[in-house]
């Protein structure tokens, strides 16, 4: 009877041991319960071949190399990447990184992107640095951003916070391309006129360019008030998203003097031609 008491005491001694020991692991590397492996499963390109017989050890976190030698020639065996239980734990966190920074987010931490140069680091690498946020709220709005990803953004805050490299402040090219449909086809309601109609804003007497992008002086009527309006909004954004800088206009297209714009037509059903 005193054997079997002593054994079952044993028994709990044992597990309460063990317990203990997996908290501690646990409380090292940042209480992540993931089997580590010595050899670690390929992170990028410059990562070690995994290991299927890799045993486990005191870490508790993918440990994806431990050494310069397990990555390819380009690449060193970096750890820590912002993890908050590092310096202590940083064996736990090693990867294969580029030589001379970051490649892409991959290479940093999950709070850090990989900021690039001019030009959205045109191949060059990059260096993690921390995402900024949250954003603060801006009494006066700033500018507008294109992403790398060629997506739209608020501000550069906003496009960094995700992750995203700032392209240039301003429009992205396909949201120009976008104003400047969105501009002709006001444009062509604001032609129409009506020379018998006898109301304001019926003739072609006003003057506004003919595109957004490489236009010339044109002759519209400001009937329709609704047209007239967005060609004005349209106007405005695509000053604000700096749209210019990125249309080149042919050479030589000098645009023609003119005098007046002539309602041809007749009723409501005119056209504004420029004479």
């Amino acid at each position: 009877m005193e054997t079997h008491s002593l054994r079952t005491k044993v028994k709990i001694l044992v597990t309460l041991t063990l317990t203990a020991a997996t908290l501690l692991a646990l409380a090292a590397c940042g209480g992540r319960s993931l089997p580590a492996q010595s050899d670690g499963q390929t992170v990028s390109d410059g990562g070690p071949t995994p290991d299927k017989g890799a045993k486990k050890d005191a870490c508790v976190a993918p440990r994806y190399c431990s050494s310069n030698s397990e990555c390819k020639a380009g690449f060193k065996c970096k750890g820590c990447f912002g993890n908050p239980c590092c310096p202590k734990c940083e064996a736990c966190f090693k990867k294969c990184v580029p030589d001379n920074g970051c490649n892409n987010n991959k290479d940093c931490s999950s709070s850090e992107y990989c900021e690039l140069g001019p030009g959205c680091g045109k191949g060059a690498p990059g260096a993690c640095v921390k995402r900024p946020g949250p954003c603060p709220k801006y009494l006066v709005p700033p500018p507008p951003v294109c992403g790398c990803d060629d997506k739209q953004y608020g501000n550069a805050c906003e496009a960094q916070s995700k992750g995203v490299n700032v392209a240039n402040k301003g429009f992205c090219k396909s949201k120009c391309q976008e104003l400047s449909k969105q501009y002709n086809s006001a444009l062509l309601k604001a032609k129409t006129c009506c020379s018998t109609c006898n109301q304001p804003g019926a003739e072609c007497t006003k003057q506004v360019q003919s595109a957004l992008a490489c236009g010339c002086p044109t002759f519209i009527s400001t009937w329709n008030t609704a047209a007239l309006k967005s060609i004005t909004m349209l106007q405005n954004q695509w000053k604000s998203g700096n749209c210019a800088s990125k249309t080149s206009c042919p050479p030589g297209g000098a645009c023609k003097p003119l005098t007046k714009g002539v309602c041809d037509g007749f009723g409501a059903t005119g056209y504004c031609k420029d004479k």
